[in-house]
C-alpha cells in the first residue's frame, strides 16, 4: 500500500477510534484516484431518506475554541476572536496544530488526507508574471492575491506583537505556508452558527 493509501487507511481507522463521531455503517472510505476522485466517501449499502450518515459533535471541530493554541496560551484566545479577524484567527489555530504540535495535533490524521502543498496549483499560487499572461481576462482581478497578501501582513504582525514564546515556537510564517493554510480552509471549512455568532469552522 502506497504513502496515500496508507493515509486514507490510518483516516478511517481514526474516525473510528476517537470516538468523537458517529459514523454510519452503510458509508466508507475508497482509494478513488483511478478516476480523479481520491479519497471518497461511497454508500456501502441502501441509505433511507433521513437516515443519518454521520454526525460531528461540536466539541470535535477545529476552530479558534477547540484549538490547543488557546489551551496552552489561554491569552491568545481573545486576540484570535476578536481582534486579529476572523479568517486570520483560523489560520494562526490550524498552522500550531499542523506545523508545531503535528503528530500531537488532535486532527493529525485528518491532516494527512488533505492535499499536500506542491498539488495546489490554484491561480493565487501563480507568479505574478505568469499570472499577466492570462491579461486581458478578468480573472487576474479575482484572483485576490492582493487581499491575501494583506491578510499575511496582519498575521505576520500579530505574531510579532505577540512576541514569545508563541512567537519562537510557531516560527516564521513563509507566504507559501500561508497561501497552503488558506486555501484548505477556503476548500474544507463550513460554518456552524450559535446563539451568538457563526464561526467559520474545519472539521
Amino acid at each position: 500500500m502506497d504513502e496515500f493509501g496508507e493515509a486514507t487507511k490510518k483516516f478511517s481507522q481514526w474516525l473510528k477510534d476517537t470516538g468523537w463521531y458517529t459514523i454510519s455503517p452503510k458509508i466508507g472510505i475508497e482509494d478513488r484516484r483511478a478516476v480523479n476522485e481520491g479519497s471518497s466517501v461511497v454508500a456501502t449499502d441502501d441509505i433511507e431518506k433521513k437516515e443519518l450518515i454521520f454526525e460531528v459533535p461540536r466539541t470535535s471541530i477545529l476552530n479558534v475554541m477547540t484549538s490547543k493554541v488557546c489551551e496552552k496560551y489561554p491569552e491568545i484566545k481573545a486576540i484570535l476572536v476578536n481582534e486579529l479577524g476572523h479568517w486570520e484567527g483560523l489560520i494562526v489555530c490550524l498552522l500550531y496544530e499542523m506545523k508545531v504540535l503535528r503528530e500531537k495535533s488532535r486532527w493529525w490524521e485528518y491532516f494527512l488526507v488533505l492535499p499536500d502543498p506542491e498539488s495546489l496549483q490554484t491561480l493565487i499560487f501563480w507568479p505574478d508574471e505568469e499570472l499577466e499572461k492570462l491579461r486581458p481576462s478578468l480573472i487576474v482581478d479575482r484572483v485576490g492575491k492582493k487581499d491575501a497578501k494583506e491578510m499575511y501582513d496582519r498575521i505576520s504582525e500579530f505574531l510579532k506583537e505577540f512576541g514569545e514564546p508563541f512567537a519562537s515556537e510557531i516560527g516564521p510564517i513563509d507566504w507559501k505556508e500561508f497561501l497552503y493554510v488558506a486555501s484548505i480552509i477556503m476548500s474544507y471549512s463550513f460554518d456552524v452558527e450559535n446563539a451568538d455568532s457563526a464561526d467559520n469552522t474545519l472539521i
